[in-house]
This record gives structure tokens, C-alpha cells and sequence, in this order.
């Protein structure tokens, strides 16, 4: 394990260029391992708050830029910055709930799959991101568009306060009320927010009553038919359905790539283009492949049975019902 240098400041682990760990610590900042040629000078695997400041005296004593990284779902990759410190808040994944004034505090670092776990019990709910392992603080940062954000409106407006680190090193509260110039800059800033937030208080919302999901494939070939069917009728559907396009290869997922075309023991997949809709959909329940982490922007991957276009102006549904851990009843497909 590489030495908690300079002399023990910190009590998470600083890992220099050229260090034992450096190139893994790396690559786990980017969460879909499309990692860019960029290299930080220093990575800080902050273990707690405290590590914050001391970590932006010491990058402004070396002359390091700064960036940091919650769960890293950026597809830019913009937390690897040559020549910076890396801050990793990973490990701030501090989550308490208080479903008497239906708020929670949570740290950067909680995932959807966190958050909807402990408010599961209090029969509550946050519009956390679509993918359940996107942590809040690259989510909320961003502004937040997440599960039922077309009843709630973005998830930055439940933001009720931020607790930060400036670059001066001073801890602060940011409201409506206190620091509101932080406070506003917080909810949409994204990875270019001049502080370090450790941590965010949140408004919550009661857990919807009811949730349904259908689904309907399509052949590729109908793509531009079938987009524009959708496009029509998602401007007419109520604020609580969600809707999603997806182009994904039909068939069951692979762990690995399948050999070309010309092999004779895979045949091709042929792609298949989807719409998905969810009824008061939120993130306690969905349904996902083992192995798939992100299940994108609807409740399950299953497809429904194929359609054709004919089918386009009244849909072809199968729908059931079964019990949820949190006591709800959802809907899937047989």
C-alpha cells in the first residue's frame, strides 16, 4: 500500500504519478472505462471531509489545478486533467434520512441504488438519475435529470443545501438563505463548480402509488417511422409517463463480443428499435439484467414481443403485477 504521504497530512491516500495503484486509481475514475490520455499529477482518495482542505492547500503549495470525481459517470471523462489533482470523493457515501421532515443528507458519492434504499422504508422518493449506480454529486451538480423529473422537474430543485469546501480552504452552508450565490451556482454547474461539495441536503417526495412499464420493439428499418409516432404521442401523454427510444441489438446480452459475421456458430443479432414507457416510474423498482449496471433511461431492458407497424397506433401490451421488497406492486412482463 503506497505510503499516506506528504508526511501523513492526509487520512486518505495521495498516489503520485509513477505510484503502486496510480494507473488503477486511474481508471476506476471513469466509470465506463473509456479513459482518456490524460494524466493527473496526484491522485487523493479522500477518506473524509477533512481531507478537502488540506488537499487544496497542498494542490495550491504544489501549483496543481484541481478536479474532482464522485462516481465518475462523465462521458467526457473530465475529471482526468493533465498535470492536476484528482480529488476522489468516492468514499463520501455518508446517507441518514429524516422521513419526519422528509429530508435526507447524503454525501457526493451516494448512488441512486443507495439512496432509493433508504428511503424505500419511509415510503419515499427522489428523482435520483435513470442508471442506479450515477452517484448525486456529478448528478445534482449537473442540474439532475432523473426518474419522474417531468412531475418533479429536475432533481437541483430539491436541493434544499450544499455544504462545500472553497478554494480558500473555508467550509461553508449554502442556501437560499446563506452563501446563495454558491447555493445558485451549485445546481447546474456541473464538473466547472468553483468549490468541493461534501455533502447535500434534500427535499423529498412520497413514494407514487402505483408504477406500470410496456414496452414495444420494432425492426431497425422502421426507425424513422416509428420515431416520429413517438415524438407525436409523447407530447400528448401526462407529465408522470416517461418516455424512451432505444436502439439496442435484439437477443440476450453477451459478457464478451460475439465472433463476425462470418462465423457459423453465432448467427448476427438483428438490431431492433424500441419505445419504452413508464407509468409514474421511479427508481425503487427497476428491473435489470445481471451484469448490466445501467440499465438506461427505462425500468427494465426486457423487450416486449415483437410489433410491427401496424401495430404502431394501438401498441401491443403485456403487463403483470407482483409484489415489491418495499410493499408496492410493479409491473413487468411475463
Amino acid at each position: 500500500m503506497p505510503e499516506r504521504t506528504p508526511a501523513g497530512l492526509f487520512e486518505g491516500i495521495l498516489l503520485r504519478r509513477g505510484d503502486p495503484g496510480y494507473d488503477r486509481a486511474r481508471a476506476d475514475a471513469v466509470w465506463n472505462g473509456l479513459t482518456p490520455e490524460r494524466f493527473p499529477e496526484a491522485i487523493l482518495q479522500a477518506a473524509a471531509e477533512r481531507d478537502i482542505p488540506l488537499a487544496l492547500a497542498w494542490a495550491r503549495a504544489q501549483g496543481l489545478r484541481v478536479s474532482t470525481r464522485s462516481g465518475g459517470h462523465n462521458w467526457s471523462g473530465s475529471q482526468l486533467r493533465d498535470g492536476g489533482l484528482l480529488i476522489d470523493l468516492s468514499r463520501l457515501r455518508h446517507c441518514s434520512v429524516d422521513p419526519v421532515s422528509a429530508t435526507a443528507e447524503v454525501g457526493p458519492a451516494v448512488t441512486g441504488t443507495d439512496l432509493v434504499e433508504a428511503l424505500a422504508p419511509h415510503d419515499l422518493a427522489f428523482p435520483v438519475g435513470h442508471c442506479p449506480s450515477v452517484a448525486v454529486g456529478g448528478f445534482l451538480l449537473s442540474g439532475g435529470l432523473g426518474w419522474n423529473s417531468r412531475v418533479w422537474g429536475p432533481a437541483c430543485a430539491d436541493v434544499l443545501e450544499i455544504r462545500a469546501v472553497t478554494a480558500d480552504g473555508r467550509t461553508v452552508i449554502c442556501s437560499e438563505t446563506e452563501n446563495a450565490d454558491l447555493f445558485w451556482a451549485a445546481r447546474g454547474a456541473g464538473p466547472g463548480f468553483f468549490a468541493v461539495v461534501t455533502g447535500f441536503r434534500l427535499g423529498l417526495h412520497p413514494h407514487p402509488a402505483a408504477i406500470t412499464t410496456t414496452g414495444l420493439t420494432f425492426p431497425l428499418a422502421d426507425v424513422e417511422r416509428v420515431t416520429g409516432w413517438a415524438v407525436r404521442t409523447a407530447r400528448d401523454l401526462p407529465s408522470n409517463v416517461e418516455t424512451a427510444l432505444v436502439l439496442a441489438a435484439s437477443g440476450e446480452a453477451t459478457a464478451t463480443a460475439p465472433p463476425g459475421r462470418g462465423s457459423p456458430s453465432v448467427p448476427p443479432r438483428s438490431p431492433r428499435h424500441g419505445t419504452r414507457r413508464s407509468l409514474l416510474s421511479n427508481p425503487w423498482v427497476p428491473a435489470r439484467s445481471p451484469g448490466k449496471p445501467c440499465p438506461g433511461s427505462c425500468p427494465s431492458r426486457r423487450p416486449s414481443p415483437h410489433c410491427t407497424p401496424a401495430l404502431l397506433g394501438r401498441g401491443r401490451r403485456r403487463i403483470a403485477t407482483r409484489p415489491t421488497r418495499c410493499g408496492r406492486r410493479r409491473a413487468t412482463r411475463p
